[in-house]
């Protein structure tokens, strides 16, 4: 029997779906360097951010960056940070920046889409958000946190702002979190 092949469409909300039930890189991260909150009030999504930079011996110019969160919101919000983190941990903050640039273009249905791997064919699910211009927000919250994030603590080149200080505290992200709203649309 021919079992007929689900369209982009289906496809893509399962991959939402399934980032949001089974979330990668989901928990707070002993030691992180930084973190931010970032909020929806409009949906009542809320996550942070808990970043850690870890230099390459290879390449001591371009640490690379692992990325975890906490949070709870809409199976959009969820899935996106999911997404994203999985898919910025290990690149380098220039790598980062430009893949925000691209996912955002993504969800707001401006660039189109071509996968060339699974990883970014999960984050490519974000395209159906842009039909929905009231989910845009929930799919943006994380790129956005992160955004305000590296360009917190990081120079346009990807390295750490010598006014940042990396938090010293045993708990540093409960103590120097800062809260972002995302209350405009894209």
């Amino acid at each position: 029997m021919n079992k007929e092949t689900p369209n982009l469409g289906e496809l893509y909300q399962e991959i939402i779906v399934e980032h949001s039930k089974r979330p990668r890189c989901k928990g707070r991260v002993e030691g992180c360097q930084f973190c931010l909150e970032g909020k929806n009030p409009l949906c009542g999504d809320n996550i942070t951010l808990y970043c850690q930079v870890q230099p390459v011996p290879s390449d001591p110019q371009h640490p690379r960056i692992l990325l975890n969160f906490e949070g709870s919101g809409c199976s959009i919000s969820q899935a996106s940070t999911s997404m994203m983190c999985e898919s910025v941990s290990n690149k380098t903050v220039t790598e980062a920046r430009e893949l925000i640039s691209k996912v955002e273009c993504i969800y707001t249905g401006r660039s189109e889409i071509k996968s060339e791997d699974d990883l970014e064919e999960d984050v490519e699910a974000l395209h159906g958000v842009s039909k929905f211009p009231v989910r845009i927000k929930c799919a943006a919250l994380a790129w956005k946190t992160l955004e305000l994030l590296l360009n917190d603590h990081f120079d346009e080149n990807g390295l750490q702002r010598p006014d940042s200080s990396a938090c010293k505290l045993a708990d540093p992200c409960t103590s120097k979190a800062r809260k972002l709203k995302v209350i405009t649309s894209e």
